[in-house]
């Protein structure tokens, strides 16, 4: 299974299709240089007027190259969603565990992904952050919890939304162009 949002974050469009029908073994040769110039930096330093570093993102290929999600072991139990010790953002949160030889590390994504890490938040505050980390910068998606809660006991995930008839909604095509009565179609 691949980390999340290699591919939707940070491969340019150009790519996009060729990653989906590439191998893992493959990624080193071919996708490396998306995780060392992230491209989703220069569009956030356009779009927002910031200097978040572009090039030589060596954290980000450690991470994402090959792309694959790697767990440790080592550790004990990790809190979970629901917990009070529990963060979306895990290690930028300071959601840490110590692993067996006592160096702190993430208790969710990037090592390993947990229901409840806010993978978008993380990988976007990731690359805004630089590799240093100082200071943090959280960049997100306006999306700070799940909307359903996640189980305790199997089955962890939460009942699956209804797509249309979300609870929610208002109506079934909330935020959908209205047609107009002339024909084309319009935002209201």
């Amino acid at each position: 299974m691949a980390n999340p949002l290699f591919n939707e974050l940070l491969v340019a469009v150009a790519d996009k299709d060729n990653y989906n029908r590439s191998k893992p073994t493959e990624d080193a040769a071919r996708f490396a240089t998306y995780a060392l110039n992230p491209e989703i930096a220069v569009l956030l330093n356009t779009v927002f007027g910031t200097d978040f570093q572009t090039t030589d993102r060596v954290d980000l290929q450690a991470v994402y190259i090959p792309d694959v999600i790697r767990v440790n072991t080592t550790t004990g139990p990790v809190p979970v969603a629901g917990e009070p010790a529990f963060n979306r953002l895990s290690f930028i949160g300071g959601d840490t565990v110590a692993n067996s030889d006592g160096v702190q590390i993430p208790s969710g994504w990037p090592n390993g992904r947990r229901f409840g890490d806010d993978v978008v938040d993380i990988a976007l505050t990731a690359v805004a952050s630089g590799p240093s980390f100082d200071p943090i910068t959280v960049v997100g998606d306006n999306a700070a919890a799940n909307d359903q809660v996640y189980n305790r006991t199997i089955p962890y995930a939460g009942t699956p939304n209804a797509g249309t008839r979300n609870s929610k909604d208002s109506g079934p095509n909330i935020g959908l162009p209205t047609p107009t009565p002339a024909g084309p179609l319009a935002l209201r």
